[in-house]
């Protein structure tokens, strides 16, 4: 073993769900192959991000289109003596229908408790019974906007002053935001906000074309707007965190530490670094079950998701 990114296999899976509180099931599948139970999952293909590997291995195994919800711990472990790396999360299954496939002769529907004893590696066990106790959540991603041209650039190239809003996206943003439109669909995302800046609101378009939604301007948040009045960017900031919506807000890298610190100061959670590359999200998951009354929302569990690099 090298230690190198090459030398670990990566995979993605899910705890795949239907129903909530005591209707809670978990599906658990056997594997041909293998002769196990197990849940769904599957290895990277070139270019892939974490999210999409999930939702598409869960849909080739089970029928199921996913919804992502909370992620879940990442199982390591070894395979004919090669490390192994798991990404999991909870996820909701909507529309399928299981049909046996090369992969998987047989879908069940469980109760937890049931699901976990079924399962033959005790750490896929351990997950569901944590996917079990854990509320569900409603997801909030604050993502900001893809590479755009630079400001001297475009005052050069278009005559007109460099904080001009209608400053727009380079090719490679514009290839950027595309790739967003899977990973927003997996979280279930159906409420796209935006700075009225170009290069934010042409991030979200294929988004919402892609998804049939509009896109709600919140001008509060415009990078030189946000310089003047930065308090009115960061309540309507957490007045959208505190809406019961899936929701996604495109805004600015020198704006969103501040969004960052403001959500964490209404409704907890970690405290991030602040490296904000184009097109990097942060996918906050919330719950209003058992949330203090000053605060509202509560959030069980954040993270921060860059793009993959781009594949030739």
């Amino acid at each position: 073993m090298t230690g190198l990114a090459s030398d670990v296999i990566r995979a993605a899976g899910v705890v795949l769900t239907r129903g909530l509180g005591k209707d809670l099931e978990v599906a658990v599948i056997h594997r041909r192959r293998q002769g196990d139970w197990s849940l769904p999952k599957g290895k990277h293909e070139p270019g892939e991000h974490s999210i999409e590997v999930a939702v598409r291995e869960t849909v080739e195994e089970t029928g199921f289109t996913p919804v992502l919800d909370i992620p879940l711990p990442t199982q390591h472990y070894r395979v004919n003596g090669t490390p192994k790396t798991v990404e999991y999360w909870r996820a909701q299954a909507t529309a399928g229908q299981f049909a046996e496939n090369r992969e998987v002769d047989h879908l069940r529907w469980l109760h937890p408790r049931e699901a976990a004893a079924l399962m033959t590696y005790p750490r896929d066990g351990e997950l569901i019974r944590l996917a079990a106790r854990t509320p569900p959540t409603i997801p909030f991603l604050l993502v900001r906007h893809t590479r755009a041209e630079k400001r001297v650039d475009w005052e050069r190239r278009t005559g007109r002053d460099r904080s001009d809003p209608a400053r727009g996206l380079l090719e490679r943003g514009e290839w950027e935001a595309r790739r967003l439109i899977p990973l927003l669909e997996a979280f279930g995302v159906r409420h796209l906000h935006s700075s009225d800046a170009e290069r934010c609101l042409a991030t979200l378009r294929p988004a919402a074309e892609a998804i049939g939604s509009g896109i709600r301007l919140e001008p509060t948040i415009n990078e030189d707007h946000f310089s003047l009045d930065p308090e009115a960017g960061l309540a309507r900031t957490v007045e959208l965190f505190s809406q019961p919506w899936s929701t996604a807000l495109c805004s600015h890298r020198p704006v969103i530490p501040a969004q960052l610190e403001a959500l964490r100061a209404a409704s907890g959670g970690p405290q991030f670094q602040h490296r904000i590359a184009p097109g990097s999200f942060f996918a906050f998951h919330r719950t209003w079950i058992n949330a203090e009354a000053a605060r509202r929302v509560r959030i069980i569990a954040a993270t921060q998701r860059d793009l993959p690099p781009r594949h030739p």
